[in-house]
């Protein structure tokens, strides 16, 4: 059934919440590579989501794609979204990271 409903999408060039959702699912899976190919689709729809962004930061995490690449993704969304949950999460982290190397 998974498989049959990410053909449905591929075939009709989805929206980018339908291959965000797609992606979503894929990294339940632990299919990570796919993730990121359906995320980038989704990041080329006019539509596109802050939701894939933060999606893709997350699976290039998983896949160690290099800091470069990953760091441009967090720029991307810090560019659309600067309140994202996501960069709120990471400013936190980093507050906590500081004040432990400050000790």
């Amino acid at each position: 059934m998974f498989s049959n409903v990410g053909f449905c999408v591929c075939v009709t060039a989805g929206s980018a919440l339908l291959l965000n959702g797609l992606a979503s699912a894929h990294v339940l899976m632990g299919n990570y590579a796919e993730a990121e190919t359906l995320l980038n689709e989704a990041l080329t729809k006019p539509s596109a989501e802050t939701e894939s962004l933060a999606n893709l930061v997350v699976v290039q995490q998983h896949l160690q794609r290099p800091v470069e690449l990953v760091n441009r993704t967090i720029a991307q969304l810090r560019t659309k979204s600067r309140n994202h949950p996501l960069l709120q999460a990471l400013g936190t982290f980093e507050g906590s990271f500081d004040r432990l190397v400050t000790v």
